[in-house]
């Protein structure tokens, strides 16, 4: 069942609320950096040939996770994927500037609902609607935890991409520590 819907086996143990929190705000700010470093030029290319999805939608996709945790955890939205993976207008999101900016709304949403929460435990059950299933978290911190790694496992292809792709050496790679406690795959594009 984990597996079906994407979320960590059981038998991962999340990382506290407030360790998962600092952990993706460094996590955002460092994929900030990678797509300001990917060619504007390319930014429409598919991001691997396995899967047709453009550096674009994969740039996109990893910040409006973020946006769309904000919307579930603190003002009741259930439908996490479907705001999670919005459709682009064309002409939009071009850039890594214009990603970059975009990343900053994202992070400021994200330290604003953890700046007002009152229990930074997380341990309040929520419920999130995944296409033809309901997911019934028994606490905010699994789903936080969710969402840390599905940045960050994007973070990390972003970096792959600059890397293997341009030869671009990432502005500040992700460190052991950056990724200690997350339930990420071992291959970068599983």
């Amino acid at each position: 069942m984990a597996d079906l819907v994407g979320v960590p086996r059981p038998s991962h143990i999340p990382l506290p609320a407030e360790e998962l929190f600092k952990k993706w705000i460094k996590i955002l700010r460092a994929a900030q950096r990678y797509v300001r470093q990917v060619p504007n030029d390319q930014i429409s290319s598919d991001a691997t040939p396995v899967r047709r999805r453009s550096i674009r939608l994969l740039e996109h996709h990893l910040f409006s996770i973020g946006a769309a945790f904000v919307e579930c955890a603190a003002n009741g939205a259930k439908d996490l994927q479907e705001r999670a993976e919005p459709p682009l207008q064309d002409g939009t999101f071009m850039t890594g500037d214009e990603m970059a900016r975009y990343a900053d709304e994202v992070i400021a949403r994200i330290e604003e609902w953890w700046n007002g929460l009152a229990d930074k435990s997380c341990q309040e059950e929520i419920e999130i609607v995944y296409p033809g299933i309901t997911v019934r978290y028994s606490s905010l911190n699994i789903l936080l935890d969710r969402c840390v790694w599905h940045s960050t496992q994007h973070t990390r292809q972003i970096a792959d991409l600059l890397e293997q792709r341009w030869g671009i050496e990432p502005d500040g790679r992700l460190t052991g520590e950056n990724l200690a406690g997350l339930p990420l795959p071992k291959r970068i594009w599983d």
